[in-house]
């Protein structure tokens, strides 16, 4: 009888634990700050930055955080990281990126959700560093590009998830439509250079970032065309990084304009001439 009562207690005392543990959890939930606050951590220890938002989004994953916010919040705090650090931005995010996707494929979770996320987190903490976001985005994409290859997955789903996340970063920046369009013209630039260095079919990575850029750009509402134009710029240009430029739209021609008619003028008079008579000619 005794022995059952104390077992009895020690269950009590047990589930008293466990729900206080829950219980406490739940207060103090992992926040987005607190990602961001991890990554720079890391990485002022000497973490790189691939290493550093790998091990935060995961452990940010386990503990309940949704891959979305994991991965935009691990971005912040790489960019913000590179720049306390003076580290170069582009390539800080580019491993990040990586990072992002390695980290949510060990926590089980989907690749390009945490390649679209992080993407989006890239170009919105680029922008608010007053980094060049087309610069940014090109790097991020490229390891979007990379993560794919590494890890044996499709590289143009990739490439499509990154410049979705890529543009709905521009517009969540409040970045203008020719800022925008930049970013689209440095992400389809990303995926097309890392698809020739990594071996990958160059086609289909630009057939599926041109698609994206339409599609994502209509869901924002953003000028598709524009986009669409970019991206297709950005795939075509292997040669060396060059702000883009989007084309400015031509103005109609106005119709030349109608000269009144003047008034009419009269024309050259003659005087009558008589015929003159023929002497040889005789009478009738």
């Amino acid at each position: 009888m005794r022995t059952n009562i104390r077992s009895l207690a020690l269950f009590c005392l047990l589930l008293s634990a466990v729900m206080f543990f829950m219980t406490s959890q739940a207060v103090a939930a992992l926040t987005a700050e607190d990602v961001a606050n991890q990554v720079k951590a890391a990485m002022a220890e000497g973490a790189t930055a691939e290493d550093a938002v790998k091990s935060v989004v995961a452990a940010a994953i386990a503990e309940g955080m949704s891959t979305k916010d994991a991965a935009v919040a691990a971005l912040k705090g790489a960019v913000e990281g590179a720049t306390a650090l003076g580290l170069n931005i582009n390539a800080t995010i580019q491993d990040a990126v990586m990072g992002a996707a390695s980290g949510a494929i060990a926590a089980g979770q989907d690749m390009n959700t945490a390649i679209e996320s992080a993407c989006q987190g890239a170009i919105s903490a680029a922008a608010a560093a007053g980094a060049d976001t087309e610069m940014a985005a090109q790097a991020a994409v490229g390891g979007s590009v990379n993560a794919a290859v590494e890890y044996n997955q499709d590289s143009a789903a990739a490439a499509y998830a990154a410049m979705s996340g890529a543009i709905s970063g521009a517009v969540a920046s409040g970045l203008s439509t020719e800022e925008t369009a930049r970013v689209v013209y440095g992400s389809a630039r990303g995926a097309n250079v890392a698809a020739i260095a990594t071996g990958q079919d160059a086609t289909a990575i630009a057939a599926a970032v041109q698609r994206c850029a339409s599609s994502t750009a209509e869901a924002h509402g953003v000028d598709s065309g524009t986009m669409v134009a970019a991206a297709a710029a950005g795939t075509a240009d292997t040669g060396p990084a060059e702000a883009y430029s989007p084309p400015e739209a031509v103005p109609e021609m106005a119709p030349p304009p109608v000269t009144p008619p003047g008034p009419v003028m009269p024309g050259p008079e003659y005087d009558t001439v008589e015929p003159t008579p023929d002497p040889t000619a005789s009478p009738t």
